[in-house]
């Protein structure tokens, strides 16, 4: 098969012009390339940040909890003192009370009871207290 000149010239043409737009295709496809690596990037970016933030949001309700904990234990710590004492000043009522009324049997007895029935009763309330603040820490720590 013989190839003309004219023909020559126009294969050459057709090969320099599919040359170029190779050319210019991989040009595109580095460009894209540039571009997704960009892209790819600046998503990293934005994750490392947003994982930074929230490593720092954490740290900070991590604080903030270990905070309620200690004032949890510090209320708790202060209604168990505050119990133990009232039952001390209860126990030395009872005391006293005994002791004065030594010579009288029949009003002994009668105010004994109304001192047992006074330190159940501030007894009760005293535990009522103390499962009101168990359970406002539990809803704090919860």
């Amino acid at each position: 098969m013989k190839v003309t000149q004219q023909e020559a010239v126009e294969l050459n043409d057709q090969t320099a012009s599919l040359k170029a737009t190779i050319v210019a295709m991989r040009s595109q496809m580095e460009e894209m390339r540039a571009e997704q690596q960009q892209a790819l990037q600046h998503a990293g970016l934005e994750s490392s940040l947003e994982i930074a933030e929230l490593h720092k949001t954490i740290r900070a309700l991590r604080d903030e909890m270990e905070q309620l904990r200690a004032e949890s234990r510090s209320l708790l710590q202060h209604a168990a003192t505050q119990f133990a004492d009232e039952t001390q000043q209860l126990k030395a009522t009872v005391v006293a009370l005994r002791e004065q009324m030594g010579t009288q049997e029949s009003d002994r007895a009668r105010e004994l009871q109304d001192v047992k029935a006074l330190a159940s009763n501030e007894q009760n309330q005293l535990r009522q207290i103390i499962v009101r603040l168990r359970e406002e820490l539990e809803k704090k720590n919860g």
